[in-house]
Formats: structure tokens, sequence, C-alpha cells
């Protein structure tokens, strides 16, 4: 069964190889362990997972359809087909049906935070950083 959910290994197509002291290097990677105290930004400031509808497959089968790095170049980022946007529930019953125009996003705190698809890129690319240094995020 496919995830729409995908761990977010930092900013750029290599993220996800990158090593944990990298200023682009997010949560998840493949060969390296990121501990709270390697989170600079802040546990509250810093994405674990989001929401995804592109290129989904079964959990198990890792690589790039579970964990991948904001790839800026492929702009916009969030949206209907783009890399992270939350409309994989439509066809659910009412009750559980998604709020629609953005993508759940789960931070490293634990808390969990609604994306909104016209949401400023540059919110999504500081917040898949562990220690990118950026202060004044705009509102998300």
């Amino acid at each position: 069964m496919p995830t729409n959910y995908i761990g977010v290994a930092g900013i750029g197509a290599d993220a996800a190889a990158l090593p944990a002291d990298d200023r682009r290097a997010g949560m998840f990677g493949y060969d390296r362990m990121m501990t709270a105290h390697r989170v600079k930004d802040g546990l509250g400031s810093t994405i674990l997972f989001v929401e995804t509808t592109r290129d989904v497959g079964p959990w198990a089968r890792g690589g790039p359809t579970t964990v991948r790095g904001v790839d800026p170049a492929d702009h916009p980022l969030t949206g209907p087909g783009r890399p992270f946007g939350g409309l994989h529930g439509l066809n659910r019953p009412l009750p559980c049906r998604p709020r629609l125009g953005g993508s759940n996003v789960g931070l490293a705190d634990g808390s969990v935070r609604y994306l909104r698809d016209d949401a400023d890129s540059a919110v999504l690319l500081a917040l898949a950083t562990v220690a990118g240094g950026e202060t004044g995020l705009p509102g998300w």
C-alpha cells in the first residue's frame, strides 16, 4: 500500500545523501542519524514529514518514495501535482476527508501543522533543514 507521507531530508535533490553536519541536511537521510541536539533551528521549526501525492510508493521500499529533499528547482513546491500537497484523501467519506488546499506537516517537536498550498516556498525550504540558521520565518 502506498504512503502519502515522506520524511524530509533537507534541501536539494541530493539531500538524503548529505552528512548530518551539512547546512542543507534535514531530519531524515540514508546514512545519517539525526538527534535532537543537532536541531539548531528548533524542533518546532523543523519538518519531520509532509504529505505528497507525487511519486508515492510503499513505505517499505525506501528511497525517494519515502525520504526526499525539498528541491528548490522544482517550483512551485506545493499544490496539486507538485512535490508537496495534501490532496490524497478526496475519495474518503466526508468525516475523514482532509482539508483541501494544503498539506499536513509533522514537526520534530511532535506537533502537526497545516501548510497551505499557497505558502511562500521560502517557508518550506527553511523548515526542511535542522541547522540552516534561518530566522524570522514568514507566517505559514
